[in-house]
């Protein structure tokens, strides 16, 4: 099984197109084939340079991080999130280099997906920024809205199933509603692997 989270998504896509029996089914969160509306407004918290943060400054100008103190309205429905879970995740976060950032957007053009010939499940936050919204963004009204967007992007024989988890930003299993995209992806796994 491979499940990926986000820019690890699009890892899971490559390799279940390039590799069709590594793996028996995927597990898509946070990637969905159509940005946000606001995704061009939440770009310059998204690539912030890394060397301009203390902890960060011996890296090179192809690092990136999110800019401080955004990690929140980024990534999470902060109504629905712990604010100390939100301070953590701040002073734990990462990095990216520039080309490892630009490697997604080619699967999400190019068909990679429709080379995805196992099951698979996309789960999104509601109120992901970085996907959900606006007209040229994914619906994440629903599940269903969610799989009819989708569902074009994959072969039927992957029996695609979308989930959009209530009141959660990106950051799916940081949220205080993170149990119920859990509940979803053991009962996902238990029907389509009863083995």
């Amino acid at each position: 099984m491979l499940a990926g989270h986000s820019l690890g998504s699009s890892v899971v896509f490559d390799v279940a197109s390039k590799y069709p029996g590594d793996a028996d089914g995927v597990i898509i969160t946070g990637m969905a084939h159509r940005f946000g509306a606001g995704i061009a407004s939440v770009f310059p918290a998204l690539l912030w340079p890394a060397l301009t943060e203390p902890r960060f400054h011996t890296l090179g100008p192809a690092y990136l991080t999110t800019r401080p103190g955004t990690r929140g309205e980024l990534f999470y429905d902060t109504a629905n999130a712990d604010p100390e879970v939100i301070a953590t995740d701040e002073v734990t976060k990462g990095t990216t280099a520039v080309p490892e950032a630009a490697t997604f957007l080619p699967y999400l053009i190019d068909g990679t997906t429709s080379r995805i010939h196992v099951p698979a499940l996309v789960v999104l936050g509601q109120q992901d920024r970085l996907f959900c919204g606006g007209v040229t963004g994914t619906d994440c009204t629903s599940s269903r809205t969610l799989l009819d967007q989708e569902r074009p992007c994959y072969p039927p024989d992957a029996g695609l199933e979308a989930f959009v988890l209530p009141d959660a930003g990106h950051d799916i299993n940081l949220q205080r509603g993170s149990h119920v995209w859990f509940d979803v992806v053991g009962e996902w796994l238990s029907r389509r692997f009863p083995s």
